[in-house]
């Protein structure tokens, strides 16, 4: 079915302007993340730098182009609904998290198939150089926002609950947690306590989410002195107090991103004002059935376009260092001419992935799973589940795809992780997502799951040489699953309904 004749299948009550933010921010992320990267080339060695780094004048466009914040708040928006959906249908917490994870993981799974395959190839051809460990780690970055979202996602019923029961005071809390971590952060030793802010600074923007019709019913003159401080706020914390002018992390300097601090809370906030500012005129264009069917086409296959659009990074890198196409000095006239260029050479390889892999995000839109019996053991299942997505994912951005059985080693949450690790994390959160919410005797399956994790967990830590080969992460990875599956199996002795299946 084309695009067009999708668009004009929308019902009429649909919001589109949520529709075109969605799609507009992430477009704005991949052409922010083309433009800020520098790519060249010397014999057989790739080299990258950020532009940002290179001209700093331009650190002010991040308040801009870092619209990732956006999708957040998005998301917020539809989170909700699909929640109070699931629940009007009599389902529970198992029901949504499979149908939102798993709208997730449907786009997730072929790019990871392809990459770890590559990535075997390369390790068994003994190709590990610094060009290739670079490619394998750029290449899996977005994960890192994707498992972000999950996180928020899996809080949604408690949010939700927590924002129907206090509104607005649960924003303030979070920002007073915000600006306590940051002080803390920025003020003392304890550094590792920002990392707080990953899930309290997206959960505000997510939160923010729950806000959408209230705010969006708030005077013109309201939006506009919300705005106009936003921008005060973020030149007084930047250029005052002791946070950088960029939105993107830069070596040298304190992140605004990584972790995420308040000046990302006042950015977004001022970003949903000034958007509702041109709803209007948003909507008097997406009126328009071409302009709609665009949208349309582009949120259709949108987890699809982040995740795959700094393979064609990588991709044009690769082909421009092997041919060694002559590029002119970094920011000089004919790079800034060459820019379009640029964006189009990229486009040229990331549109035929889309063609060819957008149909498997696709093929889970419009799709309304059966729900079953709200059970807590089902519930239980479906948050452990979530967890080890995120987690899984979380770590194979921070350890990349080089060296999938003996690379790069990180501690996330103090668990020992590596390219396999990850790996199996993952794909034990998927599963555990898929299970819970299967229908029919949750408490057999669960107790099984269990008992199969123990299993695996004691078969992990007695394979020989595995713990030699991967000491911290073979022993953190084998005891976690054992924690989950006797977790699982505590669960799954409970009977009936339960408050983690009916929460909010």
């Amino acid at each position: 079915m084309s695009s067009l004749s999708t668009a004009e299948d929308t019902p009429g009550g649909r919001d589109r302007f949520v529709d075109l933010v969605r799609a507009g921010s992430i477009l704005v992320v991949v052409a922010g993340h083309w433009l800020m990267a520098v790519v060249s080339w010397d014999g057989g060695s790739v080299r990258t730098a950020n532009l940002l780094e290179i001209v700093p004048a331009l650190q002010p466009a991040t308040w801009v182009l870092q619209v990732m914040p956006l999708f957040f708040v998005v998301g917020g928006f539809a989170n909700a609904g699909s929640w109070d959906s699931v629940r009007r249908r009599g389902g529970c917490y198992a029901d949504f998290v499979a149908h939102r994870i798993g709208r997730l993981l449907r786009p997730v799974a072929p790019f990871l198939l392809l990459w770890v395959a590559l990535a075997a190839v390369l390790q068994l051809a003994g190709q590990h150089g610094p060009a290739v460990e670079s490619a394998l780690l750029v290449a899996v970055q977005p994960l890192w926002f994707v498992a972000l979202y999950a996180l928020v996602v899996a809080t949604t019923p408690v949010m939700l609950a927590a924002h129907r029961r206090a509104g607005a005071r649960v924003l303030l809390a979070l920002v007073l947690v915000i600006v306590a971590v940051d002080a803390l952060r920025l003020g003392t030793s304890a550094h590792a306590v920002g990392y707080l802010n990953y899930a309290a600074v997206w959960l505000l923007a997510h939160q923010l989410g729950f806000h959408a019709e209230a705010v969006g019913r708030l005077p013109r003159r309201v939006l506009t002195w919300t705005v106009l401080g936003a921008i005060g706020g973020l030149a007084a914390l930047t250029q005052l107090g002791p946070y950088p002018t960029s939105m993107v992390g830069l070596s040298g300097q304190i992140s605004n991103l990584s972790p995420p601090t308040l000046c990302v809370a006042v950015l977004v906030t001022g970003q949903v004002a000034l958007l509702l500012l041109v709803r209007g005129a948003a909507n008097r264009w997406l009126a328009r059935p071409r302009v709609w069917a665009g949208v349309v086409a582009v949120n259709s296959m949108i987890m699809t376009v982040f995740l795959w659009h700094l393979t064609a990074l990588v991709v044009v890198a690769a082909a421009g260092s092997a041919l060694q196409v002559p590029m002119p000095a970094v920011a000089s006239l004919g790079w800034w001419l060459l820019r379009p260029v640029w964006f189009a050479v990229l486009a040229v390889v990331l549109v035929p992935l889309l063609a060819a892999l957008g149909r498997v995000e696709r093929a889970g839109l419009g799709r309304r799973r059966p729900v079953g019996t709200p059970h807590a053991a089902a519930s239980w299942a479906a948050g452990l589940g979530a967890a080890w997505v995120v987690l899984g994912m979380s770590g194979l951005a921070l350890c990349g795809l080089a060296g999938l059985w003996a690379g790069r080693e990180v501690a996330l949450l103090h668990l020992h992780l590596t390219p396999l690790v990850a790996l199996l994390d993952l794909g034990l959160g998927a599963a555990l997502v898929q299970l819970a919410a299967r229908r029919g005797q949750p408490n057999r399956r669960l107790t099984a799951a269990g008992l199969s994790l123990l299993v695996a967990a004691v078969v992990w830590m007695a394979v020989p040489g595995v713990t030699a080969l991967l000491p911290d992460a073979a022993r953190a990875g084998a005891l976690s699953w054992l924690a989950t599956g006797l977790v699982l199996l505590a669960a799954a002795r409970r009977r009936g309904r339960g408050t983690a299946a009916t929460a909010g």
